[in-house]
């Protein structure tokens, strides 16, 4: 098994994918800069790529075709605005899983019944539909879901040899009907028998701003 281990990092090749619209939380740096020092004790050298533009989809789409250009195996996406322990990403890649990321709540005013929403839905087979779950009734082990947030999130590069551009898309009707770019996502790879993964024992933070 440590064989396996070692063999597995020495041909990773990882990019930490961050699109932003040109801000940074000091939070979310000071997480990047203690995950890049643990993951070089494992042996993984992380290249950063930034996308900076007003528009989430098409820079998580140019994330994506520059981790390929650059020869990555992986990408690892990480929003602008998350806290996360130095051990994240490198809990992640021990899964050793296609898609795999953290669950983090929802931004939404503390005063909210939601305040503690996750950020992952389940499938429901006899309904056909997914759902969100109750943060009380997530599974304490990694699980399957049907749909998971992209701020912290680990890919391998070859599920989107199996997608087709744009990978992320995001849209709304005159309905208010909204489909954001990550549960685009998500479900176009679930369409393709892709299965995506949620590790609920990393503790994550999800920035935003409150008037007290």
């Amino acid at each position: 098994m440590v064989f396996f281990i070692v063999w597995y990092n020495l041909f990773m090749k990882l990019v930490i994918g961050m699109p932003t619209g040109g801000t940074i939380r000091a939070e979310t740096v000071a997480s990047l800069i203690g995950a890049m020092n643990d993951l070089q004790k494992h042996d993984i050298y992380a290249n950063l790529s930034m996308q900076l533009g007003g528009y989430v989809a098409p820079n998580r789409n140019r994330l994506v075709q520059n981790a390929i250009d650059a020869g990555a195996t992986h990408l690892m996406f990480i929003d602008a605005d998350m806290i996360f322990p130095a051990d994240g990403i490198w809990k992640l890649i021990q899964h050793k899983k296609d898609i795999v990321g953290a669950n983090y709540n929802v931004r939404m005013s503390p005063t909210s019944e939601d305040f503690s929403g996750p950020t992952i839905s389940l499938w429901d087979p006899k309904k056909k539909m997914n759902f969100t779950p109750r943060s009380k009734d997530l599974s304490k082990e990694l699980f399957q879901v049907y749909t998971l947030a992209t701020g912290f999130m680990l890919i391998d590069l070859n599920i989107f040899k199996k997608l087709k551009k744009p990978y992320f898309i995001e849209w709304s009707t005159e309905n208010n009907e909204h489909m954001t770019e990550d549960v685009y996502f998500c479900k176009e790879a679930n369409k393709v028998g892709i299965e995506l993964f949620c590790d609920p024992n990393i503790e994550m933070g999800h920035i935003g701003s409150y008037a007290y």
